[in-house]
């Protein structure tokens, strides 16, 4: 269930009758009820397991053009998406005197063309274009990376990507010792490549880079702790996993009828404790053992209280 059907939802079952933004306030007051709720269930952890991404080849092709002192890129080849906005790119020739120009992708106007941070210091036609493969854009509520694995493409084993951090790899091992089995060396779980980061982008995006490059596609898990981000309309990154979705929706229905009043909204309110208390099973299957509590974090030094690198501006 994406925003926009629960919004449509919400609206329906409390009869139309609270304006759109009363709604969006509803599901924003359930979601950070059962964000707390799992942060209670889970010693201060919001634990969430991301396989949106794939660690693959990157792309290159050789048909890029750019004109001198315009940020347009193009290529018929290249394939671009609306999800590379941020990655970096190297386009051979058009950088200062004839050196590649490295910069980052910043709109994405359609698979041919997108515009780049940074203007060409010559005109190109033809030239060698090469971006991805080893650089990925985080979830924007990602807090800190716990646990990276790529899956082996020829036995289909997952395999621990280790952080290019030994000291953080460490901190991990000992706080998740059921996530890392096997340890850090010498484990048939470890894979041949490491990542770092994770570290912010002028997009205000964090991203990580892993190396060396890959020989060909492998999914990627990324096992991280999550931070709440406020929904502002149907178009925001909605942090829920979709297992507690359903339990948001009743507990905004819950908030609207009761605003009405309408004495339904007991029943709601009902609905979103026994779907919450659902997933505590669901969330109990994936839970590590023993999870550590977390005390408050500091922000200097990306650093925390407890030794943890932590993402900037997190709480």
């Amino acid at each position: 269930m994406n925003l926009t059907q629960m919004i449509a939802s919400v609206g329906l079952k409390s009869y139309f009758s609270r304006p759109r933004q009363e709604i969006i306030e509803a599901i924003n007051s359930a979601a950070q009820r059962l964000y707390f709720w799992v942060l209670k269930e889970q010693n201060g952890w919001f634990m969430k397991w991301d396989y949106s991404l794939v660690f693959e080849p990157p792309t290159s092709v050789n048909d890029a053009g750019m004109t001198n002192g315009s940020a347009v890129l193009t290529s018929a080849t290249a394939g671009f998406e609306l999800g590379d906005q941020g990655l970096s790119v190297s386009v051979a020739g058009a950088g200062p005197d004839g050196m590649p120009l490295v910069a980052n992708i910043k709109v994405f106007t359609n698979a041919t063309t997108v515009t780049l941070d940074q203007v060409a210091q010559a005109t190109v036609v033809n030239a060698a274009l090469v971006y991805g493969g080893s650089e990925y854009k985080l979830q924007p509520d990602v807090e800190r990376i716990v646990r990276i694995r790529e899956q082996d493409p020829v036995s289909g084993t997952w395999r621990i990507v280790h952080s290019t951090d030994f000291n953080q790899m460490s901190r991990l091992q000992a706080m998740f010792p059921s996530m890392f089995a096997g340890g850090a060396s010498s484990s048939s779980t470890d894979s041949p490549f490491s990542y770092y980061g994770p570290y912010e982008k002028d997009d205000g995006q964090f991203y990580i880079q892993m190396q060396p490059t890959a020989d060909e596609a492998r999914p990627l898990e990324i096992v991280y702790n999550a931070q709440y981000v406020e929904v502002q309309d149907e178009n925001s990154y909605f942090m829920l996993p979709a297992e507690l979705r359903d339990s948001c929706k009743d507990g905004a229905t819950a908030e609207c009828l009761k605003a009405i009043p309408d004495d339904n909204w007991e029943a709601y309110e009902q609905g979103m404790n026994d779907k919450r208390n659902e997933y505590l099973v669901i969330l109990r299957q994936k839970q590590i053992s023993d999870p550590p509590k977390v005390g408050q974090y500091l922000d200097e030094d990306s650093g925390s209280d407890d030794g943890w690198p932590v993402i900037p501006g997190s709480p």
